[in-house]
């Protein structure tokens, strides 16, 4: 499965007006770009008219559209959107294709001449990715405007959204990719089956074409179709919207098995219990907060993040295979990226995170044969990653080293407790987040209106119609925890001083530990992984294992270490396939009745949804990987709460679903 892409090969006319020669077709019209995506796509999509109806309270107003190119259409119901929608809780999502993005630079280009939107563009430019095939999330304008951005094929990307099979995910649709008879490959029958299957009862659809193979295929989905005059001297176009429910129409149903597909929210309180304060939860309360919530926050020990999440630094960068089809791949190449750009966030309030790049090295030569078959296989930009030699590798790093690896130009570390201190301000900035801390959750009761959260003693600690369990492993010691296979796993690093040598250090460097750059004095060099202890504690003989791995591959940085400043050591939870647990909570014993015959080969189509435990959710079992995924958790988390498109294809949502373990044991036969 190659997943290279390319940017756009872009030249220009006399009048500044971008052209691709690859499908020899213009990105807008020669009589101005802003007035044609004005009429086209907000005027006969009635998007000013219906912003001004649409119930915020509920979920989001979704746009998708199919060819992003230069972001002006993105750009301009950006801003159209923040004039007319007054309801400063209304958010806009808003969901692009594109297989060939422009660079940054021909995007500056493209836009130039419309100085209305360069504030908007400049915003959206200094987030914009590389040509990284899945897909990519940000926000904007507060929260109030959300892209999610997909690059690549949008005959493979569509059918990888997750959309409730009854109430549909998407309100309008810009159909804006090039000319159809320039462009077959995108206007196919697939596009127009996977319009039905995302739109909502009342989605609407403009485009600039008037094709009768677009008329057609619309219409064979059951799309109703209008021919009406086109933009400027174009002599027609085409607009419609959803049929009528009551007419025959083609059933294009999601390829989601029934076992994985997520509970209908019941709720319209937005309030929610989270357990736990380290990075899983301050990072779900900001991205609950974001959009409005009231979060109550609990955290069993004095202060936040004193468990896994409380280290001085560690190091982000993204987890890979030689193989596009490997889950947890696309999994953590996502949230590396969305984990990236929310820490540069951060960074304009407050110091959290340095892009000094990371050095894997590589400690024998099979394992630098599997890095370079990485960057092969996944094609990935060499400003995203690389392989290099030791001389190249001792250059990055400014300190004698031997090994060769992979080099990530864009990672770096993290000050992990700045950072969950962070969130939780920027929650407090952004809505109604109370923290209580000494609160140890024990039990969970439910009523007519939601969860009480109860402590030891059955006294109420705080209630709420949903409840995310972040608790790493407190979240073990409930009985809502039952059959999922999960462990604690200890480890420990060690604070030492800089030296005169260690100081030119100018990497953070992975092998089977890691070393971060010095800040304030200090390196943190880790860590011990300790899967038969349940409770942290000092080891004097892990600091000293944590030294001898540094000296084998940084033996002069190691040698002009002194002496042990200090170490901190932390228990994690991980799951038996080390990929995290992200959203809602099955009921366990109906979930074995309503699947036991699983084994028999039944088709999916044959059973319904899971029963769930109303209002119950997990974002937890993140391991040694936390700063890697407990970010892009939360993202999940709350794009699930606020029925917002999710930013991950169904196959890698289901592998983080809880139940998956039920279900490969159901597979296998066993109901125990």
């Amino acid at each position: 499965m190659n997943k290279q892409l390319y940017n756009a090969i872009i030249q220009w006319d006399a009048d500044e007006n971008p052209y691709t020669p690859q499908f020899q077709d213009i990105y807008y019209a020669q009589q101005g770009g802003l007035a044609e995506t004005e009429f086209i796509f907000l005027l006969h999509n009635q998007l000013y008219k219906r912003w001004l109806t649409h119930d915020f309270t509920t979920r989001p107003f979704v746009i998708a559209e199919t060819g992003f190119g230069t972001g002006l259409n993105f750009l301009a119901t950006w801003q159209a959107f923040l004039q007319q929608c007054s309801d400063t809780n209304g958010i806009l999502h808003f969901i692009s294709v594109e297989q060939f993005p422009l660079s940054q630079v021909d995007i500056t280009r493209s836009l130039a001449k419309w100085t209305s939107l360069t504030t908007y563009r400049d915003e959206l430019l200094a987030v914009y990715p590389l040509a990284i095939y899945g897909w990519h999330r940000f926000s904007f304008a507060n929260g109030r405007v959300v892209l999610t951005l997909g690059l690549g094929d949008v005959n493979e990307l569509l059918p990888s959204l997750y959309a409730n099979t009854e109430t549909g995910l998407v309100d309008a649709w810009y159909l804006d990719g090039f000319s159809p008879a320039k462009n077959p490959s995108m206007w196919q029958a697939s596009l127009f089956e996977q319009m039905q299957r995302l739109s909502r009862a009342d989605a609407s659809f403009s485009t600039f074409t008037a094709a009768g193979s677009v008329r057609r295929g619309l219409q064979a989905v059951g799309f109703c179709v209008n021919k009406v005059a086109g933009f400027a001297d174009k002599r027609e176009m085409l607009c419609g919207h959803a049929p009528n429910p009551k007419q025959p129409i083609l059933s294009t149903k999601s390829t989601m098995p029934a076992w994985f597909r997520y509970p209908a929210l019941t709720t319209d309180k937005h309030h929610a219990v989270i357990i736990g304060a380290g990075l899983a939860g301050t990072a779900t309360a900001q991205a609950l907060s974001q959009r409005g919530w009231h979060c109550t926050l609990l955290e069993a020990q004095a202060e936040i993040a004193l468990g896994g999440s409380g280290n001085r630094q560690g190091i982000l960068y993204p987890l890979l295979s030689a193989s596009w089809d490997d889950l947890p791949t696309q999994f953590y190449l996502t949230a590396y990226q969305y984990a990236r750009y929310l820490l540069q966030q951060l960074n304009k309030q407050a110091f959290v995170f340095e892009a000094c790049g990371v050095l894997q090295l590589a400690g024998d030569v099979t394992a630098q044969m599997r890095f370079e078959k990485i960057v092969q296989t996944l094609q990935l930009p060499p400003a995203f990653v690389q392989c290099v030699s030791a001389t190249q590798a001792r250059l990055l790093a400014g300190v004698e080293l031997t090994q060769a690896g992979l080099f990530f130009p864009q990672a770096g570390w993290v000050a992990t407790a700045t950072v969950c201190q962070q969130l939780l301000n920027k929650a407090r900035q952004q809505a109604d987040v109370q923290l209580k801390l000494n609160s140890y959750v024990a039990n969970l009761q439910r009523t007519t209106e939601g969860w009480q959260v109860l402590d030891a003693e059955g006294q109420l600690l705080a209630h709420a119609p949903t409840v995310i369990f972040t608790n790493a492993s407190g979240f073990q010691a409930l009985p809502y925890a039952q059959a999922l296979p999960l462990q604690t796993v200890r480890g420990q690093v060690s604070y030492v001083a800089s030296t005169m040598t260690s100081q030119t250090l100018a990497t953070a460097v992975c092998y089977d530990g890691f070393i971060t750059p010095a800040w304030q004095a200090q390196h943190v060099v880790g860590a011990s992984y300790d899967v038969n202890a349940s409770r942290a504690f000092i080891s004097a003989a892990d600091n000293q294992a944590n030294l001898a791995k540094l000296r084998a591959v940084l033996p002069d940085v190691a040698a002009s270490i002194g002496s042990f400043v200090s170490a901190r050591s932390a228990v994690r939870c991980s799951s038996l396939d080390h990929l995290p647990l992200i959203g809602a909570l099955p009921d366990y014993a109906l979930f074995m009745q309503n699947y036991a015959d699983l084994q028999q080969g039944k088709r999916a189509s044959c059973y319904t949804a899971p029963v769930y435990h109303q209002g119950l959710y997990v974002n937890l079992a993140h391991g040694s990987r936390g700063l890697l995924s407990a970010l892009f958790g939360a993202e999940i988390i709350a794009s699930l709460l606020n029925h917002e498109p999710l930013p991950l294809s169904q196959r890698v949502l289901e592998a983080l679903a809880p139940q998956r373990f039920w279900v490969r044991q159901l597979k296998r036969g066993s109901s125990a």
